[in-house]
């Protein structure tokens, strides 16, 4: 896990959801952290912008954990060379 990267998300999810990012670990599940009960259109969107990436149905479907997100975004930024 790229700590920069995971920095970049825990951001993106304090700044989306109001939750503290100095709280959000790998292990964090969205569906039982306060505030993230479910990860809306928006925030997808936020993701893939600050990205420059696509988040298919199947990764979205994969997202469970900031861990998830953030193992997710390294293979899509691997995949397209950044």
């Amino acid at each position: 896990m790229t700590p920069n990267l995971a920095e970049r998300i825990k951001n993106i999810v304090a700044a989306t959801y109001g939750a503290a990012a100095d709280v959000l670990v790998p292990e964090t599940r969205f569906s039982e952290h306060p505030g993230i009960d479910d990860l809306d259109r928006h925030f997808m969107l936020e993701v893939e912008a600050a990205f420059g990436i696509t988040l298919s149905d199947d990764d979205k479907a994969d997202l469970h954990t900031v861990g998830d997100l953030v193992s997710i975004v390294e293979r899509k930024l691997k995949v397209t060379g950044e």
